[in-house]
């Protein structure tokens, strides 16, 4: 399915405030606390580096358009 260059622009603007979420939220958020959960900074981390590297597959769809 090939999206316009809007709706691309939509689809990376989306993914990068999603994983913004999750390493404010998930990741900042327990290490703050007195006794962080690892677990859960770990889980935050890796949900924002996957929301990161979903951006950059649209982006690099979009250059070899």
């Amino acid at each position: 399915m090939r999206l316009s260059e809007t709706q691309l622009k939509l689809l990376a603007e989306t993914l990068s405030n999603i994983s913004i979420v999750f390493f404010a939220s998930i990741l900042i958020g327990p290490l703050l606390n007195e006794s962080p959960q690892w677990i859960l900074s770990f889980l935050g981390l890796a949900l924002s580096a996957f929301c990161w590297l979903l951006i950059l597959s649209v982006v690099k769809e979009k250059i070899y358009e």
